[in-house]
């Protein structure tokens, strides 16, 4: 920042005063004193002129001035409460799989991808042989990511409301809240007033980013997270991996509770949630090869086969038939090392495929959506009729309707969505005084970091935790590019051995405290 302010400001300054000097130097004797004056004063004038032209469509401000005198989500929000939503006489089974940061990006570019090899062939199976809504292509489609959707707590809200998760608080800043968007109907409150049972199984905290605020908010969850798997015994009392428990146990156990809620008269929504692909690097379970020389593309490997045996298996039961499955990467990996070789203008998109669906495509078009179309179109998929085909801000991709991207562009529309919205804070209905005290939510917790040279590897140890309104419930240590989650004690304090080969000389140390609503703080900042 500062070498380009350097070159692309204070040089051309300097050149500019010294050209002005150089001709009021050559003029002075030849030209009238006032006359000197008029030419300055035009040329000054054009200089401000042709400045104002250049900040004018560089900034584009016009687009700024007409986003901020207009209110694109209220002008095109469609409220599902006045939206006519028929169900089939015999409703169909769901199960929501959300895919930890997995895009499309990971597969061929015959495929569609930016890599030249296939990092998740099994995935790419599942979309060529179900509907990806890339119509008579070769290569597999995806959803968009739009502002306000890009982490994990956006991305499941968008799918489930069609609206970006836009609030006058912090990404995951949820405090002091008793209600999620009250004002907004989502997929789970429409499946719960149809009789719905409603689940999330996850392997970390629902209360992370505020989850289950929003699950417990809209449909009346059951929230089967880390946490409960502790209390009823699933997994022991100490058992703390990456941020909970890994892939290999969350669909272990959801094959178990699927096995239970098939054997019940109610029709049931499970929503899983992956986490091993989570950034950076990813965790590596007893699954994972080591077939490519990343950690990071391993576990996405892992991953995508993983999901491709739970979806055989679920295949392969009886009460399948009725049984649809989405499976949708949450968000494009926040991993910038891992596609720093990713040519900066391939289209990113995260994964999604509908498997077993009610509704079938009107004709071979390839659709460019959202993931907030994925709200009205995961109800097509059920066999639901939906009058005009749309709901939030997202199109009924099982229709004829185009969505917003298609009309507007993705360019236009995402200037659209950034700009700010009444009608959301509105919608979400935050009090004014939790909105005053957001701030002070954020607290800076302390804490003393000690290292320790152990011969082989290195001890990084954090004690006296300094009291947070909210609980810390993480510890994560940087080693340059390089990420670790440190083990949590039951007294509260980190430790962590590090291989003294992954800390090499002059390295870069951060350590951080993560609390309950995925707030960051940095605690230490150091070369070793």
């Amino acid at each position: 920042m500062l070498y380009s302010f350097f070159y692309c400001s204070i040089i051309p300054t300097i050149v500019a005063v010294f050209f002005f000097l150089f001709v009021i130097y050559f003029i002075r004797n030849k030209v009238k004193p006032q006359k000197c004056l008029n030419i300055l004063t035009v040329t000054s004038l054009l200089v401000l002129i042709i400045d104002f032209a250049i900040v004018w469509k560089s900034l584009d401000i016009s687009s700024y001035l007409n986003n901020n005198s207009q209110d694109f989500i209220a002008e095109q929000y469609v409220n599902p409460n006045e939206v006519k939503i028929s169900f089939p006489k015999k409703k169909r089974n769901l199960i929501y799989i959300y895919l930890e940061s997995i895009e499309t990006t990971y597969t061929d570019e015959a495929n569609g991808g930016a890599y030249e090899y296939n990092l998740i062939p099994e995935l790419v199976e599942i979309a060529k042989q179900n509907e990806d809504f890339s119509g008579d292509s070769n290569q597999i489609n995806g959803g968009l990511v739009l502002p306000g959707s890009g982490w994990t707590s956006g991305a499941m809200f968008a799918s489930s409301s069609g609206l970006p998760l836009k609030i006058p608080l912090g990404e995951n800043e949820m405090s002091d809240m008793t209600s999620f968007f009250p004002r907004v109907q989502t997929l789970g409150d429409i499946l719960e007033d149809e009789g719905y049972f409603n689940e999330l199984m996850i392997g970390s905290k629902a209360i992370f980013g505020g989850r289950n605020l929003f699950y417990e908010s809209h449909g009346n969850y059951k929230l089967s997270d880390y946490q409960y798997a502790i209390e009823n015994k699933l997994i022991p009392e100490d058992y703390f991996v990456w941020w909970g428990y890994e892939d290999e146990k969350l669909f272990s156990f959801a094959r178990d509770e699927l096995t239970r809620l098939s054997k019940e008269s109610q029709p049931f929504n499970l929503t899983l949630l992956t986490v091993d692909s989570h950034f950076t690097n990813g965790y590596v379970c007893e699954l994972c090869d080591d077939v490519y020389d990343s950690q990071y593309a391993n576990v996405i490997a892992c991953s995508s086969k993983q999901v491709s045996s739970f979806i055989s298996w679920i295949q392969q039961q009886a009460w399948y038939e009725n049984t649809t499955i989405v499976v949708h990467g949450d968000h494009t990996t926040m991993d910038s090392n891992f596609l720093k070789d990713i040519d900066p203008s391939y289209q990113r998109k995260v994964f999604v495929s509908y498997i077993n669906s009610a509704a079938t495509v009107p004709d071979a078009s390839w659709r460019e959506y959202s993931t907030m179309d994925l709200f009205p179109t995961t109800l097509g998929a059920l066999g639901c009729q939906i009058e005009g085909n749309r709901l939030g801000l997202g199109t009924n991709l099982y229709s004829n309707e185009k969505t917003l991207t298609e009309i507007y562009g993705l360019s236009e529309e995402t200037k659209l969505l950034a700009a700010k919205s009444d009608f959301m804070t509105f919608l979400a209905a935050v009090p004014e005084e939790v909105i005053n005290n957001s701030a002070a939510n954020q607290v800076q917790p302390e804490g003393e970091v000690l290292i320790k040279d152990n011969g082989t590897s290195i001890n990084v140890s954090i004690t006296e935790i300094s009291k947070n309104q909210r609980e810390i419930e993480q510890a994560i240590v940087f080693i340059d590019d390089r990420k670790f989650i440190m083990n949590k004690s039951n007294t509260g304090s980190f430790s962590l051995d590090i291989s003294k080969e992954e800390v090499p000389e002059n390295s870069h140390l951060v350590v951080k405290l993560v609390d309950s609503f995925g707030t960051e703080f940095t605690i230490y900042d150091k070369t070793q």
